[in-house]
């Protein structure tokens, strides 16, 4: 998930922070040759401007400032991951409720096609009037609208695994 990704490379971000602060607790010297000219003379002698020494607190501020940074970027993940899990839960529930309300609405629609077919072949043969005939195929249609509902129901639950996910299902039977 993007999300997750973002949190980790804020993470990994605080984490090389962190360690360039923790570096800075020890001097950094560089030394290296100078050479000046100073009113005709030339002198050779060493360069120490813009060194840093931290000797009294060994750089402490800044390293929990670093830490307390980082922990933040942890805390971060931490949430990022736990949102991914619980829409991909919530996600897989809706799809497991939609599924079975789908399986329900198939036996009962198979159920009222078979009730329709009897009563037809009973109108053919004389047995049956007009009017139960047309009840059953209202009833048999409104049995495969609720299982036409109960099938979009299913694809859209599929739709919020898939934006829990952040890719196409299609995608992952192919890895």
């Amino acid at each position: 998930r993007a999300d997750v990704l973002e949190a980790l490379e804020a993470y990994e971000a605080s984490q090389a922070a962190l360690q360039l602060e923790v570096a800075r607790q020890y001097p950094d010297l560089h030394l290296g040759p100078g050479y000046t000219l100073d009113q005709g003379a030339r002198k050779a002698g060493f360069d120490f401007s813009g060194i840093e020494l931290p000797l009294f607190h060994r750089n402490e501020g800044p390293i929990a400032e670093a830490r307390a940074r980082r922990e933040e970027a942890v805390a971060k993940v931490r949430q990022a991951q736990a949102r991914a899990w619980s829409e991909l839960d919530a996600g897989l529930a809706g799809y497991r409720i939609a599924r079975e309300a789908l399986d329900q609405a198939d036996r009962l629609h198979r159920l009222q096609q078979a009730q329709l077919a009897a009563r037809q072949r009973a109108f053919d043969l004389g047995e049956e009037d007009r009017l139960g005939l047309a009840l059953d195929r209202k009833t048999e249609l409104a049995a495969r609208l609720a299982a036409f509902d109960a099938a979009m129901q299913v694809q859209q639950a599929l739709g919020r695994i898939e934006d829990a996910i952040q890719r196409p299902l299609s995608s992952i039977d192919k890895q």
